[in-house]
């Protein structure tokens, strides 16, 4: 090869893919847990929606909304509904009710979410977090 030959070494090439893994092995994990932060943070908003739904219903017509009306109104995102199921229950007399996303698989960061008729948002232990 020629002293005048343009180009890289199989060292320096070495060095440079062996700094982006270091770089990607550092960033991967705060990827995400900020997709599982963000995830729940849209699993959030949208029991809190649901429950302002359910509230206004409750003020017009006396009664909750069935969870598919209640979906009709406001749909789960497609990535939200890949990651959870929705379960709803209504009281006997559709004076109380309680939503739940119940996580589908175990994933890092995720677990799930439940809201009942008073607003209170309670989340599930992390231990035991999936539908069978």
């Amino acid at each position: 090869m020629s002293k005048d030959a343009k180009g890289f070494t199989l060292i320096e090439l070495l060095v440079t893919l062996t700094i982006v893994g270091i770089l990607a092995a550092v960033a991967y994990p705060s990827y995400q847990a900020h997709v599982a932060r963000s995830t729940m943070i849209e699993a959030r908003l949208v029991l809190e929606s649901w429950a302002s739904l359910q509230a206004q219903a409750r003020l017009k017509t006396g009664r909750f909304l069935p969870l598919n009306d209640l979906s009709a109104r406001a749909p789960l995102s497609d990535r939200l509904s890949r990651l959870f199921r929705v379960n709803q229950q209504l009281g006997a007399d559709q004076l109380t009710f309680k939503l739940e996303l119940q996580l589908l698989r175990s994933q890092l960061g995720l677990w799930s979410l439940a809201v009942d008729h008073w607003g209170r948002l309670t989340t599930s232990d992390r231990g035991s977090c999936c539908v069978d």
